[in-house]
């Protein structure tokens, strides 16, 4: 019999067998939650339910966010690129010219009155007041084309209203005059006015081509001034066949800088520019 270190009979052996073990895959990890887990991100947001055990594949978990992150880099760069874009798009609409129609005007006003009292807001590019084709006499009313649509919204908001020799002025956008339409920025080109306008400094220009444009002169000869009328004209009469027109400017200097463009070539026909007052075709 066994002694023990005390004196005393040692115990008997404890019987036992081997302990069972269970494995788990070596692949995953073992976590476990009571309450569920809350995955949020600005895309994603889920709950899981971890009541037991769960594996979580970190690797596809993380490919998860980072596909998410990458989502939204490129929806941001899209806004970016897109509000540039609408930038773009409102700059060139504001860049283009306006045309405002101004009313209740003294008869005595003529065209250097109006672009003194519109310049100040911005680039003043054509001035036009409406008379009677007969007697010369002003209408009281005319067109200003101001360079913007920012400029011509700052005439309307500071002119409209004001006393101008003691008659309220009006101003409006001539789209909403023509057509009933109140946004200036729906404006694409001035509206068709059968009116005649004058200014004291005119040119005759002669040998046009009968296709010759109004618009085409007023581009030719804006480099030298403000072509405030240009009117073209034609004589079917006595055998004539022949196209001519007349431009008037705001100034003196202006159209007599513009006489330099006599003899130059426009359409393959030589200009005749001259200092004019219209008078019948015949004259000429």
């Amino acid at each position: 019999m066994a002694t023990s270190l005390l004196g005393g009979p040692s115990p008997p052996p404890l019987l036992s067998s081997p302990l069972k073990t269970k494995t788990r895959p070596p692949a995953a990890a073992s976590i476990s939650f009571s309450p569920p887990i809350q995955l949020q991100h600005p895309k994603l947001c889920c709950s899981l339910p971890l009541s037991n055990s769960l594996y979580l594949p970190s690797r596809k978990l993380l490919a998860v966010f980072a596909f998410v992150d990458k989502e939204t880099v490129i929806t941001e760069d899209i806004n970016h690129v897109s509000e540039e874009i609408d930038e773009f798009e409102l700059k060139k609409k504001q860049a283009k010219p306006c045309e405002l129609y101004v009313c209740n005007l003294p008869r005595s006003s003529d065209i250097a009155d109006l672009v003194e009292m519109f310049k100040p807001f911005g680039s003043v590019i054509s001035v036009e007041v409406s008379r009677n084709p007969e007697t010369g006499v002003s209408r009281g009313c005319g067109y200003i084309t101001m360079g913007s649509i920012d400029s011509a919204r700052n005439a309307v908001s500071a002119l409209d209203g004001s006393d101008v020799g003691g008659r309220e002025m009006r101003v409006r956008y001539s789209v909403e005059i023509s057509s009933g339409r109140r946004n200036p920025e729906t404006l694409n080109s001035a509206p068709t006015k059968h009116l005649f306008y004058e200014s004291p400094h005119k040119l005759y220009v002669g040998n046009l081509p009968w296709s010759t444009k109004p618009d085409e002169l007023r581009n030719l000869f804006n480099q030298f001034g403000i072509v405030v009328s240009a009117r073209v004209l034609s004589d079917r009469k006595g055998g004539n066949n022949r196209t001519y027109a007349f431009l008037s400017f705001l100034s003196v200097a202006e159209r007599d800088a513009a006489l330099s463009m006599n003899g130059t070539e426009f359409y393959d026909r030589m200009l005749v520019v001259k200092r004019g007052v219209e008078k019948r075709p015949s004259s000429f």
